[in-house]
């Protein structure tokens, strides 16, 4: 599945990059899919200066990962790589900025499959929450080909490792492949049949593999200096368009995938097979994004931020930790980069080509150690063996320690804190994400809201922050139907704002309709104000939020989504259901 409404919505801004904040703000909102979005107000009106000189090579836009209640997955293995199980709370001590902290959760989780519910669904009704259904696993692992920053001939070599790797299937093992072009697709959900993920790679080919080409800056060589500089701008111009469009267009991926698999228990892996990695996590402020030799103008800058931003909350939320492989295999040698080990074989002579002379940029494969470093996983590069590296970060799930802790520093600055966490057990290994970035919690603005909103509607996998159980029933005769909705949603992910002697909470709530060439035919948001008593506070944390409701199903509609963004986390929930498993004769 493949949505694609809202990336007009992006593009329009990258063209509309020199107009002015008013103008772009206006071009966003007015673009979108959803009807009834909340108006925000404008900012102050003014054409962005252009950049004094040029900004320097361009740096990925960084991730900030930021949370209150700071949980930690943590992996420990001993000298010869088996994880270690016998690990007790008092065996560990961790420090946020040097500074001692209680462990108030603590628990060891071992690889297994719950028994779920007792009893399917009943039929007509349908939930996102993964701990209502059989089967699910204590940790799972996705696979992300991403086509978007890779080149075909790469990605190519890294489907044969894959099928490599679906060899080596342990029964345990729970894998779901998504592929990203141009926009995310499910490829495969989580599976231990090893036939279901081999279509699931074969089906990976993918027409949309241009954009990673379309970076490429190649030097002109006319005869005429001056129509050289000429043409060299113009692709520099075009490579830069697309570069931030490469960056956007993988945030929104990281942050839909994250909110999909946060509510599954114990340890999630993203293992991100790709060849460059535009996003980057950051131990300092956030970053002005620059590319390449043009300065971002600020609207563009703080529209990427937003969406970086979103992604590293949700994938810190859901404590994923993220495993970088590179497509590329084993590389050239260099003088000038130590982390590319002298080798005779390499992308080019694998493929019976010259070797070429050089060697990827150094800053590639910094970020990747970032990216891992940061999120607790690992970066595997220069290696011919993609499905042996798949496989070793599936193994870190085997066994994983999880400690949680309530910082008490109080210095809510938006500033980097580390976090160490050592063992008493000598000779271990211990893997862990590395910090997070001490944010204080603000309700989210209304064009933020929006953008949440956006995604849910454009994901092509429902979010899971708030969980959602969807009873539904068509009424009425073909052509001219109304779906009865029936909505409970789980209260602990909504945030309530006392008042007095009771508490509110707001909750934007969007309703959109498909038909089956996935043309959104409409999509409108109605906003729920909740108002909670102390008479009615039990009630809700026990039972949740209900709603009920009847809405006029439009000819040609084939699947709805239901998705609700609260106001005051931007905590998100969604739910999908395709019209013809509400027929009689569904199965």
């Amino acid at each position: 599945m493949v949505f694609r409404g809202s990336r007009v919505i992006r593009i329009l801004g990258f063209r509309l990059i020199c107009q002015t904040a008013a103008a772009l703000l206006a071009v966003l909102l007015a673009s979108s899919a959803i009807g009834q979005a909340p108006a925000p107000s404008s900012p102050a009106s003014g054409a962005p200066a252009p950049p004094a000189a040029p900004a320097p090579q361009a740096q990925p836009p960084a991730i900030q990962v930021t949370t209150h209640l700071v949980q930690v997955n943590v992996v420990v293995k001993d000298k010869k790589g088996n994880p270690v199980t016998d690990l007790t709370k008092d065996d560990f001590t961790v420090l946020d900025g040097n500074k001692l902290q209680t462990i108030s959760v603590f628990s060891m989780q071992a690889t297994h499959l719950t028994a779920g519910m007792a009893q399917p669904l009943p039929k007509n009704e349908f939930t996102n929450r993964f701990e209502q259904q059989a089967g699910v696993p204590t940790s799972v692992s996705v696979v992300l080909f991403d086509a978007l920053n890779t080149h075909s001939q790469d990605l190519a070599y890294a489907r044969q490792q894959m099928l490599k790797f679906i060899s080596q299937l342990k029964p345990q093992d729970r894998v779901a492949i998504f592929g990203l072009a141009y926009n995310l697709y499910v490829l495969q959900d989580f599976t231990n049949d090893p036939q279901a993920l081999i279509d699931a790679v074969r089906k990976s080919t993918t027409p949309e593999t241009a954009h990673a080409e379309a970076t490429d800056v190649q030097a002109s060589d006319t005869g005429n200096d001056d129509v050289d500089q000429f043409l060299d701008a113009m692709n520099q111009m075009s490579s830069d368009f697309y570069n931030r469009d490469r960056a956007l267009r993988t945030a929104d991926a990281l942050m839909a995938i994250a909110n999909y698999i946060g509510r599954v228990p114990g340890r999630k892996n993203l293992i991100w097979v790709s060849s460059a990695f535009p996003i980057s996590i950051n131990m300092d402020t956030m970053t002005p994004l620059t590319v390449n030799s043009q300065a971002s103008y600020q609207p563009d800058r703080e529209m990427f931020n937003d969406q970086i931003e979103a992604a590293a909350q949700a994938l810190n939320d859901g404590n994923i930790a993220v495993y970088p492989v590179d497509a590329r295999g084993l590389m050239a040698p260099s003088t000038t980069n130590p982390k590319i080990q002298s080798s005779p074989i390499n992308r080019a002579t694998r493929r019976g080509q010259a070797p070429p002379t050089g060697a990827p940029p150094q800053g590639n494969f910094d970020t990747m150690d970032e990216i891992a470093e940061r999120t607790g996983g690992h970066a595997y590069y220069n290696t011919n063996d993609i499905a042996g590296a798949v496989r070793k970060a599936i193994d870190d799930s085997q066994v994983t320690y999880v400690l949680g802790y309530y910082p008490d520093h109080g210095q809510w600055n938006g500033k980097f804190r580390e976090i160490k966490i050592k063992v008493s057990r000598p000779g271990v290994d211990v893997r862990y994400r590395r910090g997070y970035f001490a944010v204080a919690d603000t309700a989210p603005t209304p064009v933020k809201r929006h953008v949440l909103l956006q995604d849910a509607l454009d994901s092509p996998v429902d979010s899971t922050t708030i969980g959602m159980t969807v009873g539904a029933a068509l009424a009425g005769a073909p052509g001219a139907q109304n779906l009865k909705v029936h909505i409970q949603m789980d209260s602990q992910a909504i945030a309530l704002v006392p008042e007095a002697d009771h508490w509110n909470a707001t909750l934007d709530f969007l309703m959109a309709q498909w038909d089956d060439k996935n043309k959104v035919l409409k999509a409108e948001v109605r906003t729920s104000q909740v108002r909670i008593t102390q008479a009615t506070r039990e009630a809700w944390d026990k039972d949740g939020f209900d709603l009920q409701f009847e809405m006029p199903v439009l000819p040609g509609t084939s699947r709805v989504r239901f998705a609700e963004c609260d106001e005051q986390s931007g905590a998100t929930g969604s739910v999908t259901i395709a019209l013809k498993s509400l027929l009689p004769d569904s199965h």
